[in-house]
């Protein structure tokens, strides 16, 4: 396994890294991101997705479970867990998502999915203080 830590001090330091992260993706990824409320995961997302799509809408699915976006090469699915005790009947759905071509999964709160789900990337958000804004991004490749 592949492993790159960043420390990072503000929003612009977070979009360069996940740009710089969005040229590994490829069709068939499924990336877990793991940390705190608030610790950028969703602003990480947005960023990756932007790389691919700019126009793209990109929002938390806390409350929806999914959020689509599509660009020439990919059709990103993104899914936020962190509401749900069980992946219940979408697990079914996600499962038919993953088998696509095309498809990248981009999990917010995978613990639930673990079961079924494997990544291939996996992206771990950590404050380094509190009351301090700087994080240690790891990112891990399969």
């Amino acid at each position: 396994m592949n492993e790159e830590v960043h420390i990072v001090h503000n929003e612009q330091e977070t979009v360069r890294i996940a740009q710089v992260f969005a040229q590994s993706i490829v069709a068939g990824d499924i990336v877990w991101f793991i940390g705190d409320v608030g610790a950028g995961k969703t602003s990480f997302i947005r960023s990756l997705v932007h790389y691919f799509s700019p126009q793209a809408d990109v929002s938390s699915p806390t409350f929806t479970l999914e959020q689509q976006y599509t660009s020439d090469q990919f059709t990103f699915y993104h899914y936020d867990f962190y509401r749900l005790a069980d992946i219940g009947l979408a697990r079914h759905e996600i499962e038919e998502k993953v088998a696509e071509s095309n498809a990248v999964l981009l999990i917010e709160w995978p613990e639930i999915s673990t079961d079924f789900l494997d990544a291939t990337k996996t992206i771990v958000f950590e404050r380094m203080r509190e009351g301090e804004s700087w994080r240690r991004i790891t990112i891990k490749h399969k």
